[in-house]
């Protein structure tokens, strides 16, 4: 029935037209279904290597710690130098407390 064939569909892209005996269409879906997933896991390693990059990156460059998390490297990617952070942190806090001379 078209109802199974929906639903086998919806389970497996291309399992529907396998069901209903459209061999060709179903081929065609299984492909484009496994070329979209084999390049989301492709792009997530991806995304890891680079990641592992800019860690090395900042750690051989900047002195960045490698064990914090994403937010750490959110905020060092605006600084040249850990000094330069440093600074900008005393002249917020001087800004926000301008009475405190700590």
């Amino acid at each position: 029935t078209t109802r199974k064939a929906v639903a086998l569909s919806l389970m497996v892209p291309g399992l529907g037209e396998l069901y209903m005996g459209e061999k060709n269409d179903a081929l065609r879906a299984f492909v484009i279904e496994g070329g979209i997933i084999l390049t989301y896991f492709g792009f997530n390693k991806y995304a890891d290597i680079l990641r592992n990059d800019y860690i090395k990156y900042a750690y051989q460059h900047a002195g960045a710690r490698t064990e914090l998390d994403e937010d750490y490297y959110n905020t060092v990617e605006w600084y040249s130098s850990r000094e330069s952070y440093n600074i900008s942190v005393r002249e917020e806090a001087r800004r926000l407390f301008p009475d405190d001379r700590e």
